[in-house]
């Protein structure tokens, strides 16, 4: 190392210019040689430390000499470097120095790990992503970042099968944001409309090459060209949408749209094309309600529950092949339209019929709150429902449902401040444990298979004082059993949804 010795020897002798010259012919020599591998981080800090002594008020001398070695060397050999090219710049570079250091460091880590994940792991592209739009030196280099991503996280056909969306939940998001990114710069005027456009179009394209389509992307889309002010376009794109999707969230993004514009018509057309594109799904026909009553058409929002009443019960006739998805919401929209015209009888009558149709607890609870806030007798006429289900639930003999039904009077008695408490108090069930040991061969086990249960079971004051008590049956260990798989089953499944 010559040339650093003499570098030294002249910056002894007050010579700066020279030992300015010897560290850069150096490392010219080296790198010509040997390559990058030929130089050492250790030139470029004994370099850098020159240029702190000899330019003591231009920072940037220094400043060079570090990202020239951060340049030059291979990334792996620069840690060292890198750690005293922070340490001088939090001293004596500026704000944007400093950014543009962390900038640097994070871009290096995210590198890394794109190179252990072989690039595509979306998260990881994604703070990247973030990286660059907020802190990047310029939106070619962060369109840069993005193209990569795009080509790299894409997952590959033959491991994607198609129409297999999953796989992509998470890559579409790259696609949105850059979208997003490019319609951010078309006030700077570093990116236009058409840009954006492209990049949706793009989107859309591969996607639906794979036979995969995502309602979010479209709506991204539309919502774009309405900023645009282009109505056209952005029913182009909804009309597009319906045609190749038909998910719902487009059609009440589609018929949202129009409402707004005040085309009723038009919105009403949507609403038919979604109701008879889904028309076992009861969030449609609620949808169209909802419109209706907005514009102020009730008759026309009853005939459309009528309807779907009727689609519903249909669907769950013997005959049918598949029922309606959720029901009570299609009731619960019915009985909140009456109520809120006022047609309390009309309210009535609908739980009524839903009560021919099922007889969960839900119901019971509902009618019973209607009652409780709109009824004549307030409490009084909460109660008589009550009452009603608790009798249906001791015919059925379903004791869980007789003991919610009871529990709930209790609660709305209390709030309502009744006064007769006590009595319903009285009337609440208690929990008696049956212990046994049952075949397992009743319930699919293996013969002489062995298993214990422990089965709780509700007992009624109001049965023991009607004399039931003597007629209560003892539990027999097979019954116990079959309770006990019942329980097992609804803890896994879960209760169904009514009103």
């Amino acid at each position: 190392m010559s040339f650093t010795r003499l570098a030294k020897f002249e910056e002894r002798h007050g010579n700066n210019v020279r030992a300015r010259a010897g560290y850069q012919t150096c490392h010219d020599t080296l790198k010509d040689d040997l390559g990058p591998e030929g130089i050492t981080e250790d030139l470029y800090v004994k370099w850098a430390e020159f240029e702190q002594r000899a330019a003591r008020d231009d920072p940037s001398a220094a400043a060079k000499v570090y990202k020239l070695g951060i340049d030059t060397l291979p990334p792996e050999r620069t840690a060292y470097l890198r750690d005293r090219y922070a340490k001088y710049m939090k001293q004596k570079g500026t704000r944007t120095d400093i950014e543009r250091l962390l900038l640097e460091k994070c871009r290096l880590k995210y590198e890394k790990q794109l190179s252990d994940s072989d690039g595509v792991d979306v998260d990881i592209w994604i703070n990247y992503i973030l990286l660059e739009e907020n802190i990047g030196d310029s939106a070619a280099q962060c369109r840069e970042v993005y193209e990569r991503a795009i080509a790299a996280a894409l997952p590959p056909e033959q491991a994607a099968p198609k129409g297999r969306k999953d796989l992509y939940r998470r890559y579409v998001y790259i696609w949105l944001f850059y979208a997003n990114y490019e319609e951010s710069l078309i006030q700077s005027g570093e990116s236009t409309p058409d840009r954006v456009r492209e990049v949706y179009h793009t989107a859309l394209g591969l996607f639906r090459s794979r036979k995969i389509y995502f309602s979010k992307l479209y709506n991204a889309y539309a919502e774009f060209e309405i900023r645009q002010m282009d109505v056209g376009r952005a029913r182009l794109v909804y009309g597009r949408a319906i045609g190749e999707s038909k998910k719902a969230s487009v059609f009440r993004s589609y018929i949202q749209f129009e409402f707004n514009l005040g085309q009723v018509d038009r919105a009403r057309r949507i609403c038919a094309s979604y109701v008879s594109a889904h028309s076992l799904e009861a969030a449609s026909w609620v949808c169209w309600m909802d419109m209706e009553m907005k514009l102020s058409e009730v008759n026309r929002a009853r005939k459309l529950g009528e309807m779907a009443i009727r689609l519903a019960d249909e669907s769950a006739s013997d005959e049918s092949d598949e029922i309606m998805n959720e029901p009570e919401l299609i009731w619960k929209k019915c009985i909140d339209i009456e109520i809120e015209q006022g047609e309390m009888e009309n309210a009535r009558d609908l739980f009524e019929r839903l009560l021919d149709r099922t007889t969960h607890v839900k119901v019971w609870r509902s009618y019973a709150d209607f009652e409780l806030k709109h009824g004549d007798q307030s409490f009084e006429k909460a109660k008589e429902v009550l009452e009603r289900g608790i009798a249906e639930a001791k015919k059925e003999e379903d004791s869980e449902s007789r003991r919610l039904l009871l529990e709930y009077m209790l609660k709305l008695a209390k709030e309502a401040k009744y006064d007769d408490i006590a009595n319903i108090e009285s009337r609440q069930p208690k929990a008696v444990k049956h212990k046994g040991r049952v075949d397992q061969s009743h319930g699919g086990g293996e013969p002489g298979a062995e298993d214990t249960v422990m089965v709780t079971v509700w007992e009624f004051p109001d049965d023991e004082k009607a004399g039931d008590a003597a007629k209560k049956p003892k539990i027999k260990l097979l019954e116990a059993a079959k309770m006990f798989k019942k329980m097992r089953l609804s803890e896994q499944s879960g209760g169904s949804s009514h009103l």
